[in-house]
């Protein structure tokens, strides 16, 4: 069983421009087809919201809800790793084995920051690969990674 839906809170849903939207959308679609990274909350509505302070997660089933909010300096270093990686990914002239030194680090970041969301959420699957998935969308809400060329490429 899987999450009935994720959704983005309406208010930075309607500030973001469609190319952020259009990706939220896409790892939506890719977390909820590889499987609910809570098992235990089949049936709920998950509704995402993020801003400086605070990553939230408002898990939502018939009339119950339960928020749960992680502090951003919970994430604030593995998050700037990532997209430290990402940016110099990005960066013109680079040798070809330095990218693929880089395209290396950028994966052993994203499963420590996967890593880090289990520590923070005790409830998530244990399952790597639906961190990773929960991880990129936390990603792509905390930073606009739409205007960051290798935030979703690999060599």
């Amino acid at each position: 069983m899987t999450l009935r839906a994720i959704r983005v809170h309406e208010p930075l849903w309607a500030g973001a421009r469609e190319a952020r939207r259009a990706e939220w959308r896409a790892l939506i679609g890719d977390l909820l087809r590889a499987g609910s990274p809570w098992p235990h909350r089949a049936g709920h509505l998950l509704v995402l919201d993020a801003d400086d302070d605070a990553l939230r997660l408002r898990f939502e089933s018939e009339g119950a809800v339960e928020e749960t909010v992680v502090p951003r300096t919970e994430l604030r270093a593995v998050l700037q790793e990532y997209l430290g990686v990402i940016d110099r990914l990005g960066e013109e002239d680079l040798h070809p084995m330095r990218m693929e030194a880089l395209d290396m680090a950028k994966r052993v970041v994203h499963d420590g920051g996967a890593r880090r969301l289990g520590e923070l959420l005790p409830d998530l699957s244990p399952d790597l690969e639906a961190k990773r998935r929960l991880f990129s969308l936390v990603v792509a809400l905390l930073a606009d990674t739409t205007r960051r060329t290798w935030a979703h490429r690999h060599l």
